[in-house]
């Protein structure tokens, strides 16, 4: 029965193969998505704030579009076929809720990272990823524990 088809098994392997291949891509898309989703808020909490607050909210929004931006490259590397992303505009919320919500989407976004940081090619990446999104939930406790921080739109 084994030589009935002798490339059978090579075929199964190349239809896996490129299934996971297929998985990997969307992965990379949704990861990159949810950057934009946070570069978004972020970008909404820079017109909300002010003073040190702001400039916390700008590294945040910078180190989110980074984030993308290397997602997309590794996307491109690894042959991932180029979607346009439509940006996410979020809703008008007070900004103390905005910030919980980024910290726990965040959060995720550094688990994610981690698990993909023992991948051969691209885990050393994934893990810096991970530790930029590290120091972005420290800056999102900070911002949270300020109290006094003057808004400009509640």
């Amino acid at each position: 029965m084994e030589n009935d088809h002798p490339n059978r098994e090579q075929q199964v392997w190349q239809r896996v193969l490129q299934r996971q291949e297929e998985s990997s891509g969307m992965e990379l898309q949704r990861l990159q998505m949810t950057a934009m989703e946070l570069a978004a808020s972020f970008h909404q909490l820079m017109g909300m704030l002010s003073g040190r607050r702001r400039e916390l909210a700008r590294q945040l929004y910078e180190g989110e579009m980074a984030n993308a931006a290397a997602l997309k490259g590794i996307a491109r590397l690894s042959g991932s076929r180029e979607e346009v992303l439509k940006l996410w505009n979020p809703t008008r919320e007070p900004s103390a809720r905005l910030l919980e919500a980024s910290y726990h989407k965040t959060r995720r976004c550094m688990t994610d990272y981690l698990s993909r940081s023992a991948e051969a090619q691209y885990g050393a990446v994934f893990r810096l990823l991970s530790d930029r999104e590290a120091r972005h939930c420290l800056l999102l406790t900070e911002l949270l524990g300020m109290e006094d921080w003057p808004q400009k739109n509640r």
